[in-house]
């Protein structure tokens, strides 16, 4: 197995938007089982051929997978799951210790293995620059930031909460239902997502419409980009199954989770995704209805039940990775950079560096940031 590498389209767009096709969509069927009882299933599997580890940051979906496999593993006497954590001492701002604490008490989980990282995160680290060097520019930029944690639970199979956001993000019209209920004012997401319209809308459909087109893409390169937007399927609607089919075959999905199996492979460690395994998904169809979920402490139930601390699958916040993935080694590098190594036909230097020396770049940056130190180093 190969990494999917990204075009010079997609590097200067900071997204995979291309299909591969050694990862096809696939159609969904709904399946009318319990999603719990699915996702239980899967894990019991991974659980009864080796000791499994769980990536646990403290978020949603790696919490409810570490309380969900730890109550399959007591139920069926098997060895009980490791959570694994990264920290990043000297980035405060990533801090999820008051999340993580509370499902470690909740469960009272023995083996918890906390990394103390440095630069391991930083998008031009030792970490990212041998992947660059050895694959080039692959898709998502920030593959890197597991090998750590996949490093230090050999011989176990590796769990990842990837694919959970695609399963219990609220769709617009879900969102919706909130209004009607009257409980909208409790969910800033969802008033985000449908006070500005309430119809489908259609990304890129029309030919001058740059709308989602990064600044720095030069006006006479427009067109080029267009060109690879034609017929990819960034619709939203108001039906679940649509928009469900939408998120989970998006290429930014497939190819994304495709390269993390292929890391950990690389590393000698099976990376599994259950969140991204078809029948949950299919089960996630049938369990949200019509319209899909409302909010996502509801769609967080339906995987992961009861198992979880209630707070914790009700949390809203995000930390901010930005001085973890943008640090010091990004940091000299654009402070020392000359201009060059961009693709120069497709992209406006000037307007890329002032996007960098954000206090938080854009995470579409992210490709072009180590595009251009790769062209570098080829001189």
């Amino acid at each position: 197995m190969t990494y999917s590498t990204m075009s010079i389209v997609e590097i200067a767009m900071g997204l995979a938007l291309e299909p591969d096709f050694a990862y096809p969509p696939f159609d969904l069927v709904p399946d009318p089982r319990p999603p719990q009882q699915v996702l239980e299933a899967v894990l019991l599997g991974l659980l009864e051929r080796s000791r499994v580890a769980i990536a646990f940051s403290g978020g949603v979906d790696s919490s409810g997978l570490l309380c969900l496999a730890t109550h399959v593993a007591r139920q069926h006497g098997l060895p009980e799951p490791i959570a694994v954590t990264c920290r990043f001492p000297a980035s405060p701002a990533t801090d999820e210790s008051r999340w993580q604490e509370i499902v470690i008490a909740h469960l009272g989980l023995a083996d918890w293995i906390r990394l103390d990282l440095s630069d391991e995160g930083d998008l031009l680290g030792d970490a990212a620059r041998r992947g660059l060097l050895a694959h080039g520019v692959r898709w998502p930029a920030l593959l890197h930031i597991e090998e750590a944690s996949i490093k230090a639970v050999p011989d176990t199979i590796y769990v990842m909460g990837n694919g959970g956001d695609e399963l219990t993000f609220p769709t617009r019209t879900g969102a919706l239902q909130l209004l009607l209920e009257r409980r909208l004012v409790r969910n800033r997401a969802a008033a985000a997502a449908i006070l500005g319209d309430v119809r489908p809308r259609l990304r890129w459909a029309r030919p001058n419409d740059t709308r989602r087109v990064p600044e720095w893409i030069r006006p006479q390169a427009r067109h080029r980009v267009r060109s690879v937007l034609r017929g990819h399927p960034h619709i939203d609607g108001f039906l679940w199954r649509g928009e469900l089919s939408r998120r989970t075959s998006a290429p930014w999905a497939l190819r994304g989770h495709a390269n993390l199996v292929r890391q950990g492979a690389e590393h000698g460690v099976e990376l599994v995704q259950p969140l991204t395994d078809r029948r949950v998904i299919c089960s996630m169809l049938a369990a949200c209805g019509r319209w899909g979920p409302s909010d996502r402490d509801t769609a967080a139930r339906h995987l992961y039940g009861d198992t979880m601390p209630a707070e914790v699958r009700s949390r809203r916040d995000k930390v901010d990775f930005a001085s973890v993935v943008f640090g010091p080694s990004s940091r000299a590098f654009v402070d020392q950079w000359d201009g060059t190594g961009l693709p120069d036909d497709l992209v406006d230097p000037t307007i890329v560096c002032a996007a960098w020396n954000r206090a938080s770049p854009p995470y579409s940056s992210f490709a072009l940031l180590q595009h251009t130190w790769l062209q570098q180093q080829s001189r």
